[in-house]
């Protein structure tokens, strides 16, 4: 049986949010400070939300000949969740690259970067006596490593749900083989049987026939008997 083309833009497609739709943007520290150069802003949780909006919309209906639409939208939640992990990496990875490099800036740290080591825990009162910018740059990472262990948690489960899809999705398959292999068996059924009613059709016409020929015999018969008498 013939599936969907995969190719065309299905109408759910149409209803999701505009950002949803558009290429990865650029990423950037979502609470730029005066020395980033970042012009784009990368919102994780509007990115989210996209996802959940997406979710609300893959619940499986009760017609399996979804699985084309289903799997569309379980492959453009993939996407935003890879996009979404990416720019969890990205933004704590250039806050602690500008962190080193404002060290670096500042003499009386110099020490301690050249030596390759971070701040311990217990230096950082005295770095915010030192350098107020710099304890802003490490309250950023502290809240930032705060939004990754929240973001996993949320990935385990979505996670969850996306196997839970995709078991989905594999059952549909199943259930599109055996509706396939039903339809084969039905045009299968309807070909024997035409090829049956037209071979007793043949006979049919075969005994009448012989039955128009049996009659024309004894109507022959009975004119050759009346002349005799």
């Amino acid at each position: 049986m013939p599936r969907e083309d995969s190719s065309l833009t299905p109408p759910w497609l149409l209803d999701l949010p505009l950002r949803t739709l558009l290429p990865p943007l650029s990423i950037c520290n979502p609470n730029p400070i005066s020395t980033s150069t970042s012009s784009s802003n990368f919102d994780i949780d509007v990115r989210m939300n996209d996802m959940d909006h997406i979710e609300r919309n893959m619940k499986v209906q009760g017609n399996i000949d979804d699985t084309a639409e289903l799997l569309g939208k379980l492959t453009l939640a993939n996407a935003i969740i890879k996009e979404v992990k990416e720019a969890y990496a990205l933004s704590t990875g250039e806050l602690r690259e500008r962190l080193r490099a404002a060290m670096k800036d500042n003499a009386i740290l110099r020490a301690e970067v050249e030596r390759g080591a971070l701040l311990q825990p217990e230096e950082n009162d005295a770095t915010a006596a030192k350098d107020p910018e710099i304890a802003r740059m490490e309250a950023q990472i502290v809240e930032m490593d705060a939004k990754i262990a929240d973001f996993k948690k949320k990935m385990q489960e979505k996670d969850l749900q996306m196997s839970d899809m995709s078991a989905q999705l594999a059952d549909k398959d199943i259930q599109l083989a055996e509706k396939d292999t039903q339809l084969e068996d039905k045009d299968t059924r309807i070909v024997h049987l035409q090829k049956d009613n037209s071979r007793q059709k043949g006979r049919d016409l075969a005994a009448q026939r012989r039955h128009q020929e049996k009659m024309a015999r004894i109507q022959s018969g009975k004119f050759a008997n009346a002349e005799g008498a």
